[in-house]
Formats: C-alpha cells, sequence, structure tokens
C-alpha cells in the first residue's frame, strides 16, 4: 500500500485565504490586520493537523509565500498554532470555522485520491497493453 501526503500546504492556503477572501500573498506578509493574522494563524492550524510537516517548514513555507525578508520561525508557528488552538477552545464560531474548513479539504483529499487512484488504474492498464 503507497502512502502519500495528498493535502500540500498551497492547498491549504488557496482554501484558507479564499475563505477569508484575501490573497495568498496578504495572509502571509508582514501585517499586523486581524484579518491577516487570523487567517496566518488558521492556515498554521490545518497544516498541523492536515501535513506531517515540521514547524520549521510551515514557517518556511510561510516566509517563501510573504515574500519576507527576515524569517518566520518555528517559535512563531508555535505561537500562531497554540493561539489558534486557545480561540477553538473558547469561541464557538472558531470551533465551527475549523470544522468547515476542515471538512472542504477532506473533500479535496477525496477528490485528489480518486483522482490518483483513476491516474494509476488508466498507467497499468497501458502498461499492460504494451
Amino acid at each position: 500500500m503507497i502512502t502519500k501526503e495528498i493535502i500540500s500546504q498551497d492547498i491549504i492556503a488557496e482554501v484558507v485565504s479564499s475563505y477569508f477572501n484575501i490573497s495568498i500573498f496578504d495572509m502571509f506578509k508582514k501585517c499586523r490586520r486581524t484579518k491577516n493574522v487570523n487567517a496566518r494563524y488558521v492556515f498554521i492550524f490545518l497544516s498541523r493537523k492536515f501535513t506531517k510537516d515540521s514547524l520549521n517548514d510551515i514557517a518556511d513555507y510561510i516566509t517563501k509565500k510573504g515574500f519576507r525578508t527576515e524569517g518566520y520561525d518555528h517559535a512563531s508557528v508555535i505561537h500562531g498554532f497554540n493561539k489558534m488552538s486557545g480561540y477553538i477552545d473558547t469561541y464557538l464560531e472558531t470551533r465551527e470555522l475549523i470544522r468547515t474548513l476542515s471538512f472542504i479539504l477532506k473533500e479535496k483529499k477525496a477528490e485528489s485520491i480518486v483522482v490518483s487512484d483513476v491516474d494509476l488504474l488508466i498507467s497499468a492498464k497501458l502498461q499492460t497493453n504494451i
């Protein structure tokens, strides 16, 4: 059985930025606006939940996508994750937001699995016909 990571940080960033109606660049640029910070924290939380990426991998992704001159580090990722965990425990709206976005990501994961399974079947069929 082949196990592979289906949900990438790119997909998570796309879903989160779409929900908050901001660009991926705006979500990750150095900015303290509440909307941008909350989107960044949601991204961090979902990245920890749906990927096997390390804290440094998540920080590097944020640094790269936000064209930051100074890096976002693992401590910032831990802070964002802890903040979002606290919000989830405290606020029903935040809990529902994470539940909704998790559902959307699981749907995207299911779509990806179906597509990749079809691709595998087609390539296997082509190899047997050769």
